[in-house]
């Protein structure tokens, strides 16, 4: 290998005290910063080092992977001229740095924001392992390129969930990053606990909206399912089942295996059979007939054996837990496609008592259909970009899936009728929901309401939008400590005796701004333009393909600039709080007894890094 890395003998060089030195550890911070920004290779054991901390992070590795005998072998094999660090190495001044460079990205994004809209979304955790209550914090927000951003805050340990704490919490966090909750408009998406709705209220959240996927969940099991006896008891019988095979999943392996040897042997057989019935009606054969018609044949048939195929997707039967969402249909879907296995399994572990019949198979095949589309909505809400406006869709789809049909049976009959009663109690559509469904061009016509309606609502809160927009950029340029180092400058340059001309000036100056803001030509200008913009947008054709509305807003922001500061906001507010459950899922990787080390901090900075890094630079060339 030509190219030779220029090491260090250490990072003492670039972490060292004050004075030069300080000036050199910001030097060196500035290089690797550029070299993460253009994906250039290290060049000294210093950005080695650093680069082997970002492999830690991004692919949860345990930092003792650099002195892993695999590790060395490869490298001292392959790269005979690289030195690896010790895992103290990474995991100390190395893990700091690259957390310091994400971090100071993810800062610099959120200051764009002021002015517009900040969505925290927060939920509790417990990890499995020390049982530590950690608190975590991710916002969601579109910044000045329509990029619509979801960036990490932290995961940290919160003693108590009490929403003082919480409140507080989230306060010192945000303001870490450059945040001010005055500066912004905010909204919180939570699981719609007690505790998080009065954190939302002590927060001055502008709205609090609950997960849509755990509204969902709440909806089909709280109000559906354990209100119905006949379901609840099938589940119980289910679950007691699969929890007797649970330890004993080679029982079913086995049955499975033999159904398996079974279906090859009944395959067997039919060609066999077919084998014989093509010799037979040999004579009668059609000559003409075109290899592409013979073709056709297998294909068909190969065919119906994939669709088979497809179908055996579950090799265990999988258990219910009442907080996972779908894991009631997870459990149906399991028993239903093993159902021959299953009940061998538990004749052979020797509990014939808890067999289901063919009753019960017919009635889980029911309810499997009818929770079908919930898991579809779910994973709707989980995707990238959940905003508000897909609620009305969803409520229509759900109100759509609770029709009753001629062949229901009367506990699924019961159970549609007992979701349908509480779907407005657990998807509410609020003004909130209702102006962002108004401002994606694809949902607009999903809003049940009159044309005056619509547009009144669009007014009132681009108007509002607007003024706080420009408020807070005018208290922005006033606290600016550039502004002010400069002032400062000027007046000691200036003569002493000119200081209380400057003074009355600056009066003046606020009394102009006072008489501005509060002018009627100017509030009568704006509520003109904000009226003409609704009334136009809200008469443009749209193109109901369109699936991505801030695409729309970004090619449109000329056409409308105030409307564009209302659609920048509404369409900023997650609805549902998926993204904090994927970082928990992160975060149970770190925090096992395999890494029964890791302190609470470094499972924070590891997170941060994790969930933020692939966002502000690249990891490949292509």
């Amino acid at each position: 290998m030509e190219h030779r890395l220029k090491f260090d003998e250490s990072d003492q060089s670039a972490t060292s005290g004050s004075g030069c030195g300080s000036k050199h550890v910001v030097q060196t911070k500035l290089v690797l910063r550029n070299k993460l920004e253009t994906f250039q290779a290290c060049s000294t054991q210093y950005e080695l080092n650093r680069d082997l901390a970002i492999w830690a992070s991004l692919d949860l590795e345990p930092f003792m992977f650099v002195e892993k005998e695999g590790m060395k072998y490869f490298v001292e094999k392959n790269f005979p001229m690289l030195t690896l660090p010790s895992r103290s190495t990474v995991s100390r001044g190395a893990l700091y740095d690259v957390y310091d460079v994400v971090a100071s990205k993810v800062k610099e994004q959120l200051q764009e924001i002021n002015g517009y809209a900040l969505c925290v979304m927060m939920d509790g955790w417990t990890d499995k392992y020390k049982r530590y209550p950690y608190l975590g914090i991710r916002v969601a927000y579109v910044n000045n390129a329509w990029d619509y951003c979801i960036s990490t805050i932290s995961l940290k340990v919160l003693e108590k969930h009490t929403a003082e704490n919480m409140a507080s919490h989230i306060r010192e966090e945000l303001s870490e990053y450059g945040v001010s909750l005055p500066m912004v408009q905010l909204f919180t998406t939570h699981d719609g606990a007690a505790n998080m709705m009065r954190t939302s209220m002590l927060l001055r959240s502008a709205h609090a909206q609950h997960c849509v996927a755990h509204s969902l969940h709440l909806l089909i099991m709280n109000d559906g399912i354990n209100k119905i006896p006949e379901l609840v008891d099938i589940l119980m019988r289910c679950k007691a089942a699969v929890i007797k095979l649970d330890s004993k999943c080679y029982i079913v392996d086995n049955e499975r295996a033999k159904t398996q040897d079974r279906q090859v042997l009944d395959s067997m057989l039919e060609k066999i059979s077919a084998s014989q019935r093509v010799l037979q009606a040999d004579e009668d054969i059609d000559l003409e007939m075109s290899c592409d018609d013979m073709t056709d044949i297998t294909e068909c048939e190969s065919d119906g054996n994939m669709t088979a195929a497809r179908q055996r997707t579950h090799r265990t039967p999988k258990q219910s837990c009442i907080t996972r969402w779908n894991s009631v249909l997870e459990m149906i879907d399991s028993i239903l496609c093993l159902w021959k296995e299953f009940n061998e399994a538990l004749k052979v572990n020797g509990d014939k008592e808890l067999c289901l019949t063919e009753e019960d198979k017919l009635l889980l095949i029911e309810l499997q259909k009818f929770l079908l589309p919930f898991r579809d909505l779910t994973e709707l809400v989980s995707a990238e970009k959940p905003h508000l406006a897909l609620i009305p869709l969803i409520i229509k789809e759900v109100t759509d899936a609770t029709r009753r049909t001629p062949r229901d049976s009367a506990p699924i009959i019961d159970l549609k009728d007992a979701v349908k009663s509480r779907i407005c109690h657990r998807i509410k559509t609020t003004d909130t929901v209702v102006i962002a469904t108004l401002l994606d061009p694809s949902m607009r016509r999903l809003v049940d309401r009159s044309q005056d309606e619509k547009k009144m609502l669009l007014r009132a809160h681009a108007k509002s939008a607007v003024e706080f927009k420009n408020l807070k950029m005018s208290q922005n340029v006033e606290d600016d400590p550039i502004a002010s180092t400069s002032g400062n400058t000027h007046s000691a340059q200036t003569d002493v005796s000119s200081r209380p001309q400057n003074s009355e000036s600056q009066q003046k100056s606020k009394k102009l701004k006072l008489l501005e803001k509060f002018s009627a030509p100017d509030c009568e200008e704006l509520d003109r333009k904000i009226e003409d913009e609704v009334d136009a947008y809200m008469h443009m054709h749209m193109n109901d393909t369109d699936e991505n509305p801030l695409l729309f807003w970004k090619t449109h922001q000329q056409s409308f600039p105030n409307l564009s500061i209302l659609a920048r906001n509404y369409l900023s507010i997650s609805a549902s709080s998926v993204p904090v459950e994927a970082m928990f899922s992160s975060a149970g990787l770190l925090l096992n007894v395999k890494r029964s080390s890791m302190a609470p901090y470094r499972a924070n900075i590891l997170t941060v890094i994790h969930d933020n890094y692939k966002r502000f630079f690249p990891v490949s060339r292509y």
